[in-house]
């Protein structure tokens, strides 16, 4: 018993590491580490399943038959635009391809067009009062509001583009026209009565008639080109006016510059061209 007391510590260690020795063998044991095999690798094994497709043939089916799409208007089919290559640029199939950079132009797309026109600021807009014989008339003036005036009154001054003018009633023209319109598939009438003003400016004196709602142009619209290439100016074009440019005659076919259109042609192989010329007041 004394032997116990004096070497205690030593004998629970000893115990502690036989158990802990055991449990070792135990976990080893179990596991097969003891006598564990290598798998043979010459031993026939069984074929690998063959991957199963189906869903990539869906997919594919779906790209190559897309469903249709739905909208308010209920299902419309999906038509992707249609592309080409021709090794240098892509480009949709219903558009011709670019041209090269090194491709000769036509003369008339260098071209850069202006156009001026000037609308007389006075507008007839109503014959407000039929008392009698002596119509009164309705008629805007720029700044100035609207003017009642009658056919004898005394001269109206007005400053027109920087310019102090006179202006005289001379004459009103009731006249109404029918016509067909298709909007209502049916007969109407328009009032295209006229009232002609006696414009006086420095020296110069003209009739200027009025189409009642109508706003009429002060002079006859002309235009301009300048030359991307050359540099070139233009003198003033009218429409119908002829004009060389390389070599070649060219003649303005129509100028509207309410709708800023401009169409105009080659002569001699009597291709239009029609551009979007910038609208000035004046040149």
């Amino acid at each position: 018993m004394e032997f116990l007391k004096k070497h205690y510590e030593k004998i629970a260690l000893a115990v502690v590491s036989l158990m802990m020795i055991a449990t070792a063998l135990t976990l080893a044991s179990r596991l097969g580490l003891e006598e564990a095999e290598l798998p043979d690798i010459k031993k026939n094994r069984s074929a690998a399943k063959p991957l199963d497709t189906n869903e990539l043939m869906q997919i594919s089916t779906l790209l190559k038959n897309p469903p249709a799409w739905r909208t308010n208007d209920g299902p419309r089919p999906f038509i992707p635009d249609v592309w080409k290559w021709n090794g240098k640029d892509m480009f949709l199939a219903d558009e011709p391809p670019p041209p090269p950079p090194d491709a000769v132009r036509d003369p008339a797309d260098e071209l850069e067009w202006w156009a001026a026109s000037r609308t007389f600021p006075m507008k007839f807009m109503s014959v407000a009062s039929e008392v009698g014989t002596n119509k009164v008339f309705a008629i805007n003036l720029p700044g100035a509001g609207t003017k009642f005036v009658k056919i004898g009154d005394p001269p109206i001054r007005q400053l027109i583009y920087g310019t102090m003018e006179e202006f005289i009633v001379l004459r009103y023209e009731e006249k109404k026209v029918e016509w067909f319109n298709p909007a209502i598939g049916a007969k109407a009438v328009a009032d295209v009565s006229t009232l002609t003003l006696q414009r006086k400016s420095a020296a110069v004196t003209k009739e200027i008639p009025l189409v009642i709602g109508k706003q009429v142009l002060e002079s006859e619209p002309v235009a301009r080109y300048q030359s991307s290439a050359t540099g070139e100016q233009s003198a003033e074009l009218k429409q119908g006016s002829k004009f060389n440019y390389k070599g070649k005659t060219y003649q303005l076919l129509r100028l509207d510059t309410s709708q800023a259109i401009l169409i105009f042609k080659d002569v001699q192989t009597q291709k239009e061209y029609k551009k979007r010329p910038r609208v000035v007041q004046k040149f």
